[in-house]
């Protein structure tokens, strides 16, 4: 089993026995302090209030925003909600509405809603 597996399992494992802790961070900046403890890049003024599976390929830029609601995958995943690929963009104040999909090389403009 390659060294990325076990990393990967061992983040299901933490992430999963961690739920309850988790839940209680939610919308604090204790939550941002969790993310980048386990690999997440995240920018200045940026709000993460959902826990990410593989936060060690998140990279949140300056002054974005994870909504409580969303599920932060860094992989492809079919039926999901929202979509930003990877190579994709979205700029400051633009909004990814649900069953929507930035795929590589696109970007949602600033101030624009998909």
């Amino acid at each position: 089993m390659a060294c990325f597996t076990y990393k990967w399992v061992m983040m299901m494992i933490l992430n999963h026995s961690a739920t309850a802790f988790l839940n209680d961070l939610q919308g604090t900046t204790l939550m941002n302090i969790f993310n980048r403890a386990m690999g997440s890049r995240i920018g200045r003024d940026a709000v993460m209030m959902a826990a990410a599976l593989e936060a060690d390929l998140l990279q949140i830029c300056n002054g974005a925003s994870i909504g409580l609601d969303c599920d932060v995958n860094c992989h492809t995943v079919e039926n999901m909600e929202g979509v930003v690929m990877p190579g994709g963009t979205m700029e400051p104040k633009s909004v990814l509405l649900e069953q929507s999909q930035v795929l590589k090389g696109e970007t949602v403009d600033a101030n624009e809603v998909w």
